[in-house]
């Protein structure tokens, strides 16, 4: 099988929106995880995704963004028929080598906790899990 990572684009939102579905993300089309959305996301220099092949046919996914202080890996899914081949892992140093080009940069990781086997990749790849931290967010988009 030959595989490899690449930098995604907005023809690919179909197979991204196709892993989330089977890999188990939850996503909203209408809202922010829509094309539109996706869109102007990969038009940043912030922000970045992430594609795994095996044999030019995508298994994996990510995104990962910089915030000016930290890198947020987020949206990290795998095909169950991949997994335990360290999919996620590769895709997680591919975020890493992206935020590096900012310096030294804290990564942290937005991982919904019924998403058990990205927590799996993010302990086994020595990150920490903070339960301390509870994460707010409003229902919609706030105008400012």
């Amino acid at each position: 099988m030959e595989t490899k990572i690449k930098r995604l684009a907005v023809d690919d939102y179909g197979e991204i929106t196709r892993l989330w579905a089977i890999s188990g993300i939850p996503y909203d089309s209408r809202d922010q995880d829509s094309r539109e959305r996706v869109t102007r996301d990969m038009s940043g220099s912030n922000c970045a995704w992430f594609g795994f092949l095996a044999d030019d046919h995508m298994v994996g996914v990510v995104t990962v963004r910089y915030d000016g202080r930290r890198g947020w890996v987020e949206r990290l899914g795998v095909d169950p028929d991949y997994r335990g081949e360290d999919i996620a892992g590769q895709l997680l140093t591919a975020c890493e080598r992206w935020c590096s080009r900012f310096g030294e940069v804290v990564i942290c990781c937005l991982i919904d906790e019924r998403n058990g086997p990205a927590m799996d990749c993010l302990a086994k790849a020595g990150y920490r899990y903070e339960p301390t931290i509870k994460y707010w967010s409003t229902d919609e988009q706030v105008d400012i």
